[in-house]
């Protein structure tokens, strides 16, 4: 069958989520950086830095060893979004997604729209109506103390063309959901009739950062 005659359907998937990431950490850093000490070691005041440590990762990364006084053992040189050792996921958090399908008329990232089967409908009340299949990864760190990072976003976390030689079939459409340390639920990967459906990329707008020490 050629291409000229199968049908191309968009799903994109949008709300609030973000990029996440969790890190071993001891009760070392949590404590200091949990403490007035940092303040006095960055010489900045808590009046004018809600968090030592986001104030400490942020001019850090720009500028490396720009805080001497910090202790040796809380140096961190990397980006926030490196320590990641543990898990790195980045999407749309399920109780906030949305789903949208619409056939196209290409496969390319920017084809023109055609018709809409769904629009803007939660993916909660989506997966209700049309039996949608779930595969739940648990993401459940052994450690006590654990380093979490999280860029919050909020736009289109995945849009993704599926071509067929019929209609569009919603009881092929599933879903990988990742599920985090303090509550998260990502949506993470797409599949249709059992294939992963490729995300052209994300189109976000940031809305907020966190970075702090956590007792898990």
């Amino acid at each position: 069958m050629t291409d000229e005659i199968k049908r191309h359907w968009r799903i994109t998937v949008h709300g609030w989520g973000g990029e996440i990431v969790f890190d071993p950490s001891t009760e070392e850093e949590y404590e200091y950086w949990r403490s007035e000490k940092p303040y006095e070691d960055m010489g900045i005041s808590p009046e004018d830095e809600d968090s030592a440590l986001a104030h400490y990762v942020w001019e850090n990364s720009s500028e490396p060893g720009m805080f001497p006084n910090v202790p040796d053992q809380f140096q961190n040189d990397c980006n926030w979004f490196d320590r990641d050792s543990l898990c790195h996921v980045y999407g749309a958090d399920f109780d906030t997604a949305y789903v949208t399908i619409e056939e196209v008329d290409g496969t390319d990232w920017d084809a023109e729209p055609i018709a809409e089967l769904v629009g803007d409908m939660t993916l909660e009340d989506y997966a209700e109506q049309n039996e949608v299949e779930f595969t739940h990864v648990d993401v459940e760190p052994e450690e006590e103390y654990l380093f979490h990072g999280f860029s919050e976003e909020k736009g289109i976390f995945f849009s993704g063309i599926v071509s067929t030689d019929e209609s569009f079939d919603p009881y092929k459409l599933k879903f990988t959901l990742t599920n985090l340390p303090i509550g998260y639920c990502i949506v993470t990967d797409v599949y249709y009739d059992n294939v992963l459906v490729d995300n052209f990329g994300a189109d976000t707008n940031s809305k907020g950062m966190t970075v702090e020490i956590i007792s898990n």
